[in-house]
Formats: structure tokens, C-alpha cells, sequence
């Protein structure tokens, strides 16, 4: 068990830190409380948010998902943007002589185009705002974030889903997001599942 804390005004101070949502993954805090008073702690510890590279580092040879804030840069330079997906989960399949077979799903399968965007993620938070690190969007997330559907997007010419990239990119480039993230150790890139609301309060 923890010592008994005496001085008054950390004592107040912690228990502010406790009810604020802005720090609870900063903090790690085992206290025991009698009366809604603060008594002891068991355990404080302020863990340091790790940026990707230190992610990657650390989990040598492992996948993993995370959630980590990220700025998201469309590259109009690369060309793969679609992919086909299984209609019924919604994952990529292999398609041979116009048959299409789900690994996922274990059989032959209809299948849709669907979005496969390669994208460029920045490091909210690196020291330099500036680590970047492949990553790619598939359906949900990429329509969400382009506000247009793959198949829309897909009738459109080159130099105009060029246009539609860097119209997003001015309005969208300069914004942190919370994503949720997978490390994909095959290709070395990270899966972006899901954009999450930040929590700025």
C-alpha cells in the first residue's frame, strides 16, 4: 500500500488530474478513495506517448493496432487506388480468369471495386511533426474521408481525382486525427481502420 499523502494541494491537484478525461491514458494512477477523498497512491507513473518509429521499434517483428494521432496526406502520385473486395466481408480477394476467391470467407465469392488508397501518414506526435509512414484506406474509411463513393470516383478521369485529392488536401491535411491503426509487418505499412474523434477538451 501507498504512503498516506500529507500535503493537501497535491492531493487536490491529483484528484483534478483523475476527473480530467484529457489525461487519462497519461496517467496511470492506483488510489483508494473513502468518502471521495484521495488517501493514498499505490502507484503514479506518467508514461511518455510513443510515436510510431518508437512503436515500430519496439515491436520488432510483431504486428500490432494502436490508436495514435496523425495528420493523413493523399499522394497524388500513386496510382493503385481501388482494389476488388469480397461483398460479403468486405476484404480484398484474388481474382482469376473473372472468378474471384475470398481468403477471408474460404470460397468463390462476388466481389465489388472498393477503395485501396495509399496514403502518407504524419506523426502528430514526433518532436518535428514531420515522420511520415505508409499507410492505406480501404472502403468505409477512404469514402468517409473523400466524401465520395469508389465507384463515383472511380468514372471520374485522372486530372480530375487529382483535383478532388488536392481540394481535400487543403482542407483536411493540416488536421490531427485519432486513428485507429494497424501494423501490417507483410508490407510494412499501417491499416488505417477507423478515424475516431479527438478529445481536445
Amino acid at each position: 500500500m501507498g504512503n498516506i499523502i500529507q500535503n493537501e494541494q497535491f492531493k487536490e491537484r491529483l484528484q483534478e488530474l483523475l476527473q480530467n478525461k484529457k489525461f487519462k491514458r497519461t496517467l496511470k494512477i492506483i488510489y483508494k478513495e473513502n468518502q471521495k477523498q484521495l488517501l493514498s497512491v499505490q502507484s503514479c507513473q506518467i508514461i511518455d506517448q510513443l510515436t510510431l518509429q518508437q512503436c515500430l521499434d519496439l515491436k520488432k517483428g510483431i504486428p500490432f493496432v494502436l490508436e495514435h494521432q496523425c495528420k493523413i496526406l493523399l499522394d497524388i502520385k500513386e496510382k493503385q487506388r481501388y482494389c476488388y473486395l469480397c461483398t460479403l466481408c468486405n476484404k480484398k480477394v484474388k481474382r482469376d480468369r473473372g472468378n474471384s476467391f475470398c481468403p477471408t470467407c474460404n470460397e468463390q465469392t462476388q466481389y465489388k471495386l472498393g477503395y485501396c488508397l495509399k496514403v502518407k501518414i504524419v506523426d502528430a506526435i514526433s518532436e518535428d511533426n514531420q515522420n511520415t509512414h505508409k499507410a492505406i484506406m480501404f472502403e468505409e474509411t477512404a469514402n468517409n474521408y473523400l466524401g465520395i463513393e469508389a465507384n463515383d470516383f472511380s468514372n471520374q478521369s485522372h486530372d480530375s481525382q487529382n483535383e478532388h485529392f488536392i481540394s481535400i488536401n487543403d482542407q483536411k491535411s493540416h488536421i490531427v486525427h485519432l486513428l485507429k491503426l494497424q501494423y501490417n509487418l507483410q508490407n510494412e505499412n499501417f491499416i488505417i481502420n477507423k478515424i475516431l474523434p479527438l478529445i481536445t477538451e
